[in-house]
């Protein structure tokens, strides 16, 4: 029963929500099935329950065995219906420029051409103050101008010739900027999967943008430049020219859109790290350090505890332990409750090591049950390199086993990471095996690592193993 529609939308709402989506349910204006409002006090007390079955709903709210299995079942597709026009309400809610353009499409169908005017003209008034010239503003002008040349055409006014051109102009910068921001999109994911994507408008559109020499709109100007950089990853200029286009582009811009933007960024960057390009790090550094700095990175005030990870490890390996630990402080806070102790005594661990205080690290890793399988993953991984630096062989002996066994019987286990973190295990337990008297085997050692790659943490073993070979 968890797996239906109904108990799956109800375990998305908060406290809030389903207070507000009962007030929604005892409404006569949505509801005017009275029993549907006593179905729905049965399934909050039910809900919640991993084994509910939809016999046991049925016997709970309907004392009388009579009634027949296919009631309950129809209460629960009104009350399905119901909960998804409460969640359509409260999205009409949070939308005000959705309520605004409905609102205007009523006075259109209503013939009222007074009220129409009055508020085209205040949704015009308020687009064209708003800061943003982004894909959404341009969208957004777009359907304002074809309502508008609707609403006037019928009426053989003039006011509609000067709406069409307008109809015209946001449709090319909507398409246009949307059109180079998915290209962008589709360039990264293929270089990441290998996925073949057929665009045939884009060669013709790239040649016109390239003819074109009027000022561009800004997020055709950005995204323009992200496909130049990604389409030629080898030009590094481009790169230089895109961070100094976002710059110059920066206010106009929502800090959703300039996240998806600077993400380009990022990834660039982190390809041309591992091409061998370290001086990027610095970079990635930068980047992260100003979309901290201007709120770019948080979601509703959150920050990711994947992206607290990725900044620790840039962090770390440009060598700023200092400035680390003051981010973890500082941003602990805004990770999720549930994940706050995993991410924060994970990367402190980290911190800690980067600084050879290996007891340190080791008390941290130890002391914390790690239940994100990715935090898990590198947890092990962590403990397994301060084991081998504090040379304690018997736990890393132990450790090899459990994390073996974890790595292979872990379905939430991807079979890439599989494969790094059980050949990190073997050359770790190669490097603690290796006749270090033997020039022969170390060099062959060493000739195997460099030939695979597919090594967690490769880096640190490569580094183990030159420093055994120099030893």
């Amino acid at each position: 029963m968890n797996q239906t529609k109904l108990i799956t939308l109800l375990k998305s709402l908060d406290k809030r929500e389903m207070l507000a989506f009962k007030k929604y349910v005892e409404s006569p204006f949505f509801n005017v099935n009275r029993e549907i409002i006593s179905f729905l006090n049965t399934v909050i007390h039910f809900h919640k329950k991993d084994t509910a079955q939809i016999r046991e709903l049925h016997r709970k709210h309907h004392k009388n065995n009579r009634i027949s299995l296919q009631t309950t079942r129809y209460l629960m597709t009104d009350l399905t219906r119901l909960l998804e026009g409460f969640i359509i309400h409260r999205e009409l809610q949070r939308d005000p420029w959705l309520q605004q353009t409905l609102l205007l499409k009523g006075f259109y169908k209503r013939r009222a051409d007074k009220y129409f005017g009055i508020l085209h003209h205040q949704i015009l008034t308020k687009q064209q103050a708003n800061a943003y010239r982004d894909n959404r503003y341009a969208e957004n002008r777009y359907k304002l101008a074809e309502l508008s040349y609707e609403f006037y055409s019928i009426r053989d006014n003039r006011s509609a010739d000067n709406d069409l051109q307008d109809l015209s102009d946001q449709l090319d910068h909507f398409y246009m900027g949307t059109k180079l921001k998915y290209a962008c999109e589709m360039m990264n994911r293929t270089n990441i999967l290998m996925t073949d994507y057929q665009q045939p408008f884009l060669p013709t559109l790239l040649v016109y943008l390239g003819k074109n020499t009027a000022a561009p709109v800004p997020s055709i100007a950005v995204y323009q430049q992200i496909y130049k950089t990604l389409a030629s990853p080898e030009q590094e200029s481009n790169f230089k020219s895109l961070m100094k286009t976002i710059q110059q582009h920066f206010e106009k811009f929502s800090l959703r859109e300039l996240r998806d933007i600077y993400a380009f960024a990022q990834n660039y960057c982190i390809r041309k790290v591992n091409t061998g390009r370290t001086v990027y790090l610095r970079e990635l550094f930068n980047i992260y350090n100003f979309i901290l700095e201007n709120k770019i990175i948080f979601d509703n005030d959150e920050l990711s505890h994947a992206e607290f990870k990725n900044i620790c490890t840039i962090a770390l390996r440009c060598e700023e332990l200092k400035w680390t630990e003051n981010f973890i402080e500082k941003y602990a806070s805004s990770l999720r409750a549930d994940l706050r102790k995993n991410s924060v005594n994970y990367n402190m661990a980290r911190v800690h090591f980067s600084k050879k205080e290996y007891r340190t690290a080791l008390k941290l890793l130890t002391g914390t049950e790690f239940t994100d399988v990715y935090y898990h993953l590198d947890a092990k991984s962590l403990l397994l390199k301060v084991y081998y630096e504090t040379s304690d062989i018997e736990p890393l002996l132990s450790l090899f086993s459990s994390f073996r066994i974890y790595l292979k019987r872990s379905k939430l286990i991807s079979e890439y990471q599989r494969t790094i973190y059980t050949n990190q295990i073997r050359f770790v337990k190669k490097l603690i095996k290796v006749n270090v008297t033997s020039k022969k085997a170390l060099a062959k050692l060493t000739d195997e690592v460099e030939k695979n790659k597919e090594i967690a943490d490769y880096g640190w073993v490569l580094e183990k193993t030159t420093e055994l070979s120099n030893f």
